[in-house]
């Protein structure tokens, strides 16, 4: 019988389920020689490869489901503390009123007004034109903006809302955790691809809201994205802020196949 070419077999591997030490040697004279360390056929390899592939494709789901809302709630923090860090901006242009042009003036107003939406930039319109009538810039500050005093303007990461989205997102992952070496697999990213439209077609199917609520989940599940991407990139806190506001555009977009899956956008 013809022996095949190669490298002698390694001792302590296995063929068929039968011990290599254990082979007659007309058993082991048809086994195809193998790189040292490979003692099952690729094939076999293969094969198990595909199948912890289609395993981790259904252990995804629920994990993947779970961090399209912790991953959202990253988001909403991102976006909190960007209106934080600009009131820091603004308390700061309160104190420079004297030195600032009435075109500078004009379009400290029409900024706020645009970034915080017409309540919150009425106020520091109100705040502005305290100082512009003469009143003690820092105590209007401490009327207005007292939380900016004494301070560092906060960080993204810092944020209990960005915190508590990494730690549902943890408990996602723990909860069916992929098997060693499978974390970034196809399968693993498929499974939770597949679990973040699940959870998004349920959270659409709220009565009333529904929609709504879904769109705004993939928006800040956008955001979040975004924001997890610059944190690892070394990002500063101005460039993590940007990411968290371009982040929601893409973050939209995924929402329109839970929309065709849930009938409310037709093909």
């Amino acid at each position: 019988m013809p022996r095949f070419e190669g490298e002698p077999l390694e001792t302590g591997g296995r063929f068929g389920g039968i011990p290599l030490e254990q082979m007659t040697p007309s058993m082991a004279a048809v086994i195809p020689r193998r790189r040292p360390g490979i003692s099952a056929p690729e094939d076999d390899t293969a094969l198990e490869t595909f199948g912890q592939n289609v395993a981790e494709v259904g252990k995804g789901i629920i994990p993947g489901a779970i961090q399209l809302g912790g991953t959202a709630l990253k988001g909403v923090g991102a976006g909190k503390v960007a209106i934080e860090r600009y009131e820091f901006e603004l308390a700061d242009i309160l104190r420079r009123v004297p030195t600032m042009t009435p075109e500078q003036l004009r379009q400290a107003r029409s900024e706020a007004r645009r970034k915080l939406g017409s309540v919150r930039g009425g106020f520091f319109d109100s705040a502005l034109s305290e100082v512009m009538a003469g009143d003690d810039p820092e105590e209007v500050i401490r009327s207005n903006y007292p939380q900016t005093i004494g301070v560092e303007p906060p960080k993204v990461v810092e944020s209990p809302i960005y915190k508590a989205g990494g730690a549902v997102g943890e408990f996602g992952r723990e909860l069916f955790p992929a098997a060693p070496g499978y974390e970034e697999s196809l399968g693993r990213q498929l499974g939770e691809g597949v679990g973040s439209m699940v959870g998004g077609a349920l959270v659409s199917m709220v009565p009333g809201a529904g929609p709504v609520l879904a769109a705004a989940t993939f928006s800040f599940a956008g955001s979040g994205e975004a924001v997890e991407r610059a944190v690892q990139a070394g990002a500063t806190e101005d460039q993590i802020i940007e990411a968290a506001q371009l982040g929601h555009i893409p973050g939209m977009t995924d929402s329109l196949p839970v929309e065709v899956l849930t009938g409310r956008i037709p093909l």
